[in-house]
């Protein structure tokens, strides 16, 4: 089975609002599904670490102004006190990149600009050009065409989930993974869906 498309300065230009359209919308799917629950764990665990802290230290101060803890010496004292000072420290830092991913904005549109930008950085100077691929039960082989002749650019395994658009398709190992494993120019085609499906690649759940 072979896939081949022309791609010109239009259809890139087209390509690229449709490509971080889709990714914009898969970094949302991500963020709803991993990336909050992550941060409010995170959120959680400072809050425990904070009071947990504040009593340790509090009682520790407290049982210094009669004596001191019940087992070891004053350096022990000490040595308790710090380590509950500095965890009380670390519990009131929140990741600057924390709040950026609470809510979608400008951190989550340079991120779909910054993959659109990485998957379409060596087309964008060869076009115009065809981009034809060649499969091989479950291998791919990309060629970009320019004046008549080939130049092959990756071999990959079809596997994992899609995330398809206007002319493309992006294949991902994992639902959770956001680095692309394949990248495909193409026209819309029943028998490539028919091959990703046969081979056990299914669309990203959401998208």
């Amino acid at each position: 089975m072979q896939l081949r498309a022309t791609i010109d300065a239009a259809r890139m230009a087209r390509l690229e609002v449709a490509l971080e359209a889709r990714l914009y919308q898969r970094l949302m799917l991500h963020r709803a599904r991993f990336a909050l629950p992550g941060t409010e764990l995170m959120a959680r665990l400072r809050k425990i670490v904070k009071w947990t802290s504040a009593i340790g230290l509090v009682t520790t101060l407290g049982l210094c102004t009669v004596g001191g803890l019940p087992f070891g010496g004053w350096l022990l004292d000490v040595l308790v006190i710090a380590v509950y000072a500095a965890l009380l420290s670390l519990s009131m830092y929140t990741p600057y990149w924390e709040p950026r991913m609470r809510k979608p904005g400008r951190f989550w549109q340079r991120q779909a600009r910054w993959w659109t930008d990485h998957l379409l950085k060596n087309a964008r100077t060869q076009v115009p050009f065809d981009a034809q691929y060649d499969f091989a039960d479950d291998m791919a082989t990309y060629f970009r065409i320019r004046d008549d002749t080939p130049h092959m650019q990756w071999t990959r395994r079809l596997e994992g989930f899609s995330l398809s658009g206007e002319g493309f398709t992006v294949l991902y190992r994992s639902r959770k993974s956001l680095s692309p494993h394949a990248f495909f120019l193409h026209e819309p085609s029943a028998p490539f869906e028919a091959l990703l499906a046969h081979h056990g690649v299914q669309p990203l759940p959401g998208c």
